[in-house]
């Protein structure tokens, strides 16, 4: 029986020594199993911070996109948009004004009667009003009128003259 307690013994020294083993493992694995879940909590904290700030940020891009945010924006500029359009209005008016200006200087220096003002005249055929343009339109003794810039003269022609220039 003595051999048989020892021998008993040892097995049970060895059993405890092999649940001493397996107690060790199981607490190596239960530090393991602590630190991976630590991690993952580390790695899904901030991948949920990182998705948080994804989210807040396409709601800021959203909210900036909002069509009633979008008309009152442009609503506020309205006033700056009409100042611009009244100014640019004003500009565009007084150079319309000022190529009307003068181009009626223009038309005025080219009118016949600007033409009568530095001395030139007209003359007309006194029976039928037609304007003359040469010499042999009239004969000696017709009547002509001359307009003058100012006022006309009724003259008798007395003598045809050839150009000088030709």
């Amino acid at each position: 029986m003595g051999r048989h307690c020892l021998f008993e013994h040892r097995r049970l020294d060895a059993v405890m020594r092999g649940v001493a083993q397996i107690r060790f493992r199981i607490q190596e694995e239960s530090q393991r199993m602590d630190e991976l879940t630590d991690r993952l909590q580390s790695m899904l904290s901030l991948r949920l911070g990182t998705a948080r700030e994804l989210v807040r940020e396409r709601q800021r891009e959203l909210a900036g996109l909002n069509p009633i945010l979008l008309i009152k924006r442009g609503l506020a500029m309205m006033p700056q948009f009409i100042k611009r359009l009244e100014q640019q209005m004003t500009v565009l008016g007084e150079r319309r004004q000022r190529r009307i200006e003068a181009t009626i200087a223009q038309l005025h220096s080219l009118s016949p009667l600007a033409i009568l003002g530095r001395g030139y005249s007209i003359l007309s055929s006194v029976p039928d009003g037609s304007i003359l343009r040469r010499s042999q339109d009239v004969h000696v003794g017709e009547e002509i009128t001359a307009r003058l810039s100012e006022g006309q003269l009724n003259c008798t022609v007395n003598r045809i003259l050839p150009d000088p220039s030709v």
